[in-house]
């Protein structure tokens, strides 16, 4: 009887279907495997592209090969046109698709499914005649009909001069039946963010599911000489805009749909436009705050409760727009506004406001929230931060994601002032700020005494908070560092270049070494492991040792990763013993180590 291996390789389906499971690495091996193996994954690894500038031709040709795998997409207006190139010769010498020989009908169909038929209705030449002048939809429309399984798609920064070319980018959206998820950001100087929000939700195929739109109204210098890109095709646009149809109208509500992100920068969009949307949203569950003008005495409240009225299966709300909803006026008014206690996410991006009175609009829904995300904002409120540690009894995740130009600083000390109000933690991003005895004890403060050194005791309130979550899997503390804090190199110091005092390292009263790493037991879900956990920044009996990894790989089995830093000497990558051993010991472990320049000169990851 053949080995179990040798019987899997003559399976095509099966191997299909294993890959199909798979990460892009680990495909990889098991497309190493054997040249049966190879053949079948292949198509798998065009799955999911980022068309971006650096893709070589060859590399572009070989995409457009394998355009019927693509399920995620995401281009850029200028590089899209080179694999419109390549598209259009590999096109040139195949039948591919069926619509390229068929005739044009005298109307387009109602209900489209897919681009080929939509193309169908445009014939070969006419797409290729606006290709030709960089027309993005037309490109756009050529290049996907080989991809009847895209489910995703993102058009960053893509170029739509005209409302004609607008128009026509709705209609091929409204064609692709199998999208699920839309993103799209662009810029236009000649129609309004009402003009905009109108065509493309009217335009949005009744499969999606997830709706992202980025618009900047944009104004061009008085010199500024458009040019008319269809000006000399006038006829060709007129014959276009004729089988295309008139602009289309929404009749039925977009029952998929549960996702909303909004961002108009440059303007804001009149309330009776939004309300008029808002009945083609029935579905939603999260979306965006409206970029709508609430200046007016009690305007706030009419807008949330018309949102609250249209979409009454509402349970998320983010704002990413810093430049609207001053002071999170209509943020903190819609989440008193929900019902009691139905809210389970609030995100907030690129906050640079202090919001006072973030912790009482959650106050209404402090047993509901589950989910809290504080991205990159370089001002908040850090007594609205405590708070919701304190008060908010459902979360599950937590993240809050400083900029590097931020003021934002938590003291650890005041974290830990009482008992956190959630032990259901999943995700913990968190910054805080260490005193100076805690990050620099002196010699005299390590001896064990009753009560234990002053240092000690707001780390060890710390550590044995975290311990008691014991479902989080994602774990990434950082030792916040002021702006302007550079080291011997005059570089700025990233949390990178720090440590958590004794978190890493277990107690031993008889060598008289401190420790916490044992309060951490708990955590046998921990799945990665990030922030500041420097090994060269430890201090003295304080180190990470053989007897710590030996701990880690028994406590936390289902560790995948783990960032234990040092600095990079004379171009070497040398792991610790300790480190070593627990590669050696948990498989698929992943560590990193190295802190690249990057990381030196920026505290993002």
């Amino acid at each position: 009887m053949k080995h179990a291996l040798e019987r899997f390789k003559d399976l095509p389906e099966l191997i299909f279907m294993v890959a199909l499971r798979l990460d892009r690495e680990d495909m990889h091996s098991l497309r190493l495997t054997c040249s049966s193996v190879h053949d079948v994954c292949k198509p798998l690894f065009y799955r999911k592209l980022w068309l971006h500038d650096y893709w070589s031709e060859p590399s572009l040709l070989k995409i457009a090969k394998h355009a019927s795998s693509i399920h995620s997409l995401k281009v850029e207006s200028l590089s899209f046109t080179r694999y419109y190139s390549c598209m259009f010769d590999i096109l040139q010498e195949t039948s591919i698709p069926a619509f390229m020989d068929s005739p044009i009908p005298t109307s387009p169909s109602p209900q489209l499914t897919n681009p080929i038929q939509l193309a169908s209705i445009l014939s070969r030449d006419i797409l290729e005649a606006f290709g030709n002048l960089c027309c993005f939809p037309a490109q756009f429309l050529y290049s996907i009909c080989p991809s009847p399984r895209l489910t995703i798609l993102n058009l960053d920064l893509v170029m739509l001069d005209t409302k004609f070319e607008l128009n026509f980018m709705a209609k091929v959206l409204s064609s692709i039946g199998t999208l699920r998820s839309l993103t799209m950001s662009f810029c236009l100087d000649v129609l309004t963010a009402k003009e905009v929000l109108q065509i493309l939700v009217h335009g949005c195929p009744d499969s999606l599911e997830s709706f992202s739109l980025f618009y900047d109204r944009i104004e061009e210098p008085d010199d500024y000489e458009d040019e008319e890109l269809y000006e000399e095709d006038a006829e060709l646009e007129e014959t276009v805009s004729t089988l295309l149809g008139p602009m289309m109208e929404r009749q039925e509500p977009l029952r998929r749909l549960t996702e909303w992100r909004l961002n108009v920068n440059g303007e804001y969009i009149d309330r009776d436009t939004f309300f008029s949307l808002l009945k083609f949203l029935p579905e939603l569950t999260s979306m965006d705050m409206p970029p709508i003008n609430c200046s007016e005495d009690g305007s706030v409240r009419e807008v949330v409760t018309q949102i609250v009225k249209g979409c009454p299966k509402l349970k998320g709300v983010s704002k990413h727009d810093s430049y609207r909803d001053i002071g999170g006026t209509m943020m903190i008014a819609f989440l008193q506004g929900m019902p009691v206690n139905t809210v389970e996410s609030v995100q907030i991006s690129a906050l640079d406001e202090d919001w006072e009175q973030l912790d009482e609009g959650l106050e209404a829904q402090k047993e509901s929230v589950e989910n809290i995300v504080l991205d990159e904002c370089t001002m908040i409120s850090i007594g609205s931060v405590i708070w919701i540690f304190f008060y908010c009894s459902a979360l599950e995740v937590f993240r809050i994601n400083i900029d590097w130009l931020s003021r934002v600083t938590i003291p650890l000390d005041d974290l830990v002032i009482q008992e956190w109000a959630s032990t259901k933690f999943h995700e913990l991003e968190l910054s805080v700020q260490l005193n100076e005895e805690q990050e620099e004890p002196g010699e005299e403060d390590f001896v064990f005494s009753n009560p234990m050194p002053r240092w000690t005791i707001g780390l060890e309130r710390f550590y044995r908070q975290i311990g008691a979550l014991t479902q989080l899997r994602v774990l990434d503390l950082r030792v916040a560092v002021e702006r302007g804090n550079r080291g011997r190199d005059g570089l700025p110091i990233a949390y990178k270049h720090k440590t958590f005092p004794g978190m890493m390292t277990l107690e031993d009263r008889t060598t008289g070494c401190f420790g916490w790493l044992q309060l951490l037991g708990g955590l046998g879900n921990l799945e990665v492991l990030c922030g500041s956990f420097n090994l060269d920044a430890m201090l003295p009996r304080l180190e990470f040792g053989q007897r710590e990894a030996d701990w880690v790989v028994k406590q936390w089995p289902k560790l995948k990763f783990i960032e234990l830093y040092t600095i990079l000497k004379d171009m070497v990558v040398v792991y610790p013993a300790p480190v070593q051993s627990m590669l050696d010991q948990l498989p698929g472990l992943k560590v990193a180590r190295i802190i690249p320049k990057i990381d030196i000169l920026w505290t993002r990851k």
